[in-house]
């Protein structure tokens, strides 16, 4: 965070709590200040499904040998009984406590290791003590176990009286002060828990859960079958929980669970209509808000989930032909079939709770010739820092800076104070002339000059033209173009480039621009990695910048 004045502080807390609801206040200060304990719970044994559990996965082991594992690019060990080893990152602690191994890919190989692994889990973390206790980790751990419990069968005392120990827990933990995917996560646990253990806390767990998913998908899931954070990576996750959720209702046969079958169906359908619009013809997510590969699902994955659930579906593209996602707020080019534009003409996310929030309205991302060419910076850590508050900020992304500032003021790792709204936007397709999409945002009303960013997209014969312009009065501003890493530039004349994509040229060309910068930057294609790519920087000589791509 930069040096700021007293009041430059209490403002910026302001604008972010401003928007969060009265319960998430209330919890966060009853939370706080309660003493939580738990006591060991005794299992009442488990119900009777009709199936035992089988999905697909989308993720590798992450166990290199014993009690040695790779999580998110980092390797390490868990020493002794030390599950909250201070020397390692939050993140991976966290993911040593989800157990997404038990279900990973060939993991039926490793069945001896993961009962042993789950067995000294129990032993080494009584109730309420460190990270695997926080109820998110619990809310991912259960559903894990309760997987691996009905596929292998296993039916161990230990481990099922330790599963409804953990359920009492998140009971009583639920993120009512965070809401948004957290809260979701914690009902989706409930729910498994719920239908897997039998008796009154069975049944207690199961209506709780299916309380709170009642409301969350109707809130979380819009119209145009976006998840309301607008990260494509969250949208792919929760998807892939739907699909879990569908999967428990029809191996379980529990009445309850059944009668929500059609409704799951429906917001899956609509899901995976989105996820096709917003991956890149690589099958892989688009870097919108938190967005990074290597965390959820591909499309292909999600789609072979959905066949094995019966799910029929079929994407038919028209090409060129726009889409509108407008509840979410994205624009969908399909300009051919291996070329494809994605804009973001969306808020920034849900104003109660915006964490995954980046300072990218009105960016883009490209691909031509079934290659990534404009890209977003992506991510690749959670950590609360400076590298974090990079790959939030406007100049992370292919959109404009102005005065130095970013649109909407991303802070403290998961904060959002001050917000960009976009207005005025406009689709207009015209046979034989091409499709223009246009909008602006308030994102820099505060700054002196009181300047709009506006940006028009232009698509007609293999072309492409942004017009960014700005009213009001600015000190400086600069337009972002990030390149994939494999896209090489050779200069023709001053501001313009060919771009070699695989085989192919793409000419660029920028008019308006005082300076036209080549920089050296960073793409973050998944958490724990890094790769040197290039980008380049328009300075506005006046007040609008023309970029043309041409293929």
């Amino acid at each position: 965070m930069k040096n700021e004045s007293l009041n430059a502080k209490v403002l910026r807390f302001f604008n972010t709590i401003r928007y969060l609801k009265p319960q998430q206040i209330a919890y966060r200060i009853f939370y706080k200040f309660r003493k939580l304990t738990i006591q060991p719970q005794k299992s009442s044994g488990l119900a009777d499904w009709q199936q035992s559990w089988h999905s697909s996965s989308y993720y590798n082991s992450p166990l290199i040998s014993k009690w040695h594992f790779d999580f998110l690019g980092e390797k390490a060990r868990l020493v002794g009984d030390d599950w909250n080893d201070k020397s390692k990152s939050k993140l991976w602690l966290y993911n040593l406590h989800y157990f997404d191994l038990l279900n990973a890919n060939d993991s039926e190989e490793q069945f001896d290791i993961h009962q042993q692994l789950v067995e000294k889990w129990i032993t080494d973390n009584p109730p309420m003590i460190g990270n695997g206790w926080e109820p998110y980790t619990l809310s991912l751990r259960l559903v894990n176990w309760v997987k691996w419990l009905s596929y292998h069968q296993v039916k161990d005392p230990l481990i099922l009286d330790s599963l409804v120990t953990q359920s009492v827990a998140l009971s009583k933990q639920l993120e009512f002060h965070i809401l948004a995917n957290h809260l979701f996560a914690n009902a989706k646990a409930l729910v498994f828990v719920g239908a897997f253990i039998k008796g009154d806390e069975g049944k207690f767990f199961l209506t709780k859960g299916l309380s709170i998913l009642d409301k969350e998908v109707a809130e979380q899931f819009l119209a145009d079958g976006g998840h309301f954070e607008r990260s494509p990576m969250y949208h792919a996750i929760l998807l892939w929980d739907m699909c879990d959720l569908l999967n428990l209702a029809q191996i379980a046969g529990i009445e309850k669970l059944e009668t929500h079958i059609s409704g799951w169906i429906k917001v899956i359908r609509k899901g995976l209509y989105f996820h096709s619009k917003m991956s890149h013809l690589d099958g892989e997510v688009s870097f919108f808000n938190d967005s990074t590969q290597g965390i959820s699902p591909s499309l292909k994955i999600l789609l072979e989930y959905t066949e094995n659930l019966g799910i029929d579906h079929q994407f038919d593209t028209l090409y060129p032909s726009t889409t509108w996602l407008q509840d979410c707020g994205y624009v969908v080019v399909d300009i051919a079939p291996e070329s494809k534009a994605i804009l973001d003409l969306a808020l920034v996310g849900p104003d109660y709770q915006p964490g995954h929030a980046h300072a990218d309205t009105l960016s883009f991302e490209l691909s031509l010739f079934g290659k990534r060419v404009f890209v977003n910076s992506g991510i690749s850590q959670y950590n609360v820092g400076t590298e974090r508050d990079w790959q939030r900020s406007t100049a992370a992304h292919n959109t404009v800076e102005i005065n130095g500032e970013n649109s909407s003021d991303v802070w403290g790792g998961f904060r959002v104070g001050r917000r960009a709204y976009p207005f005025d936007i406009s689709i207009n397709n015209a046979v034989d002339v091409g499709v223009d999409i246009s909008g602006g945002h308030d994102g820099y009303q505060q700054l002196k000059g009181q300047p709009i960013h506006q940006r028009n997209w232009s698509f007609k014969d293999n072309e492409m033209v942004v017009t960014d312009a700005i009213q009001g009065s600015f000190d400086s501003a600069k337009a972002y173009f990030y390149l994939h890493p494999d896209i090489k530039i050779t200069q023709k004349n001053m501001n313009q480039y060919v771009l070699s994509v695989l085989d192919r040229t793409v000419h660029l060309e920028f008019i308006g621009v005082l300076l036209c910068e080549i920089k050296e930057t960073c793409w973050y294609p998944s958490f724990g990695q890094s790769i040197p790519n290039l980008c380049f920087v328009g300075h506005f000589q006046k007040n609008k910048i023309i970029t043309k791509v041409n293929w």
